[in-house]
């Protein structure tokens, strides 16, 4: 995911990146919430350090009724904190539906286009394709048939180009894992710590809490 300061500073070659790579993200209402989310905390720190002085200030104050004056201030400003928090928030939703969208850079010499005329075959090896006499599966339709892995809930929980491994590549999995520990084991070197969730709407669609998500170790794409 590109940084929002690479964003908003070079926005031009953003959009040309989305155009070349067929995908829509509005780049320029990025930028422009972008500023507006800047502002607001800005806005947002103000009001708080003008807060926090006017509550320092109460106890300082002459009588009464300087008093009750310093109380309601503080009580406006508090209102005025919850109102531009709450518009952050809005920004902040919407801003982060476009940054997902938005692509990374392709690598320059990424040929533009769809389908195999677009693309350079740069070489092949020395071994020929095999031929067969039965029309080749690939891996997805491997997984499907043998009920290894369910990609509809993967896609309903965390997101397309996700999945779940089921049955027996579940204990393939497992085995790797387990391979892998043993052998950073035995050379001194702690074993990989366990994936987690990275995005909230991943933790919702799987009926996951705040509180129970950071303790839950699931998989980012190849949850088990």
């Amino acid at each position: 995911m590109l940084d929002r300061k690479f964003i908003v500073e070079n926005a031009e070659q953003v959009k040309q990146n989305c155009a070349s790579r067929g995908v829509e993200a509005d780049v320029d209402r990025f930028v422009e919430l972008e500023g507006r989310r800047r502002k607001l905390q800005l806005e947002i720190d103000e009001l708080n350090r003008e807060a926090n002085q006017v509550s320092n200030s109460i106890g300082k104050a002459k009588d009464e009724a300087q008093r009750e004056a310093r109380k309601e201030q503080g009580r406006r400003l508090r209102q005025q904190v919850a109102e531009a928090k709450a518009e952050l928030d809005r920004v902040g939703g919407e801003l982060d539906a476009i940054h997902r969208a938005i692509p990374n850079l392709s690598h320059p010499d990424a040929p533009v286009g769809a389908g195999e005329a677009a693309n350079l075959e740069l070489f092949r090896g020395k071994t020929p394709p095999p031929e067969f006499a039965f029309p080749p599966l690939d891996h997805v339709q491997i997984g499907e048939k043998l009920g290894l892995v369910d990609l509809e809930g993967g896609a309903r929980v965390a997101g397309h180009g996700f999945y779940f491994l089921k049955n027996e590549a579940v204990l393939l999995e497992l085995a790797l894992h387990t391979t892998r520990s043993t052998r950073s084991s035995a050379k001194d070197s702690p074993p990989p710590p366990p994936r987690t969730w990275r995005e909230t709407r991943s933790s919702k669609a799987s009926g996951s809490s705040p509180a129970v998500r950071r303790r839950r170790s699931t998989a980012s794409r190849t949850a088990t």
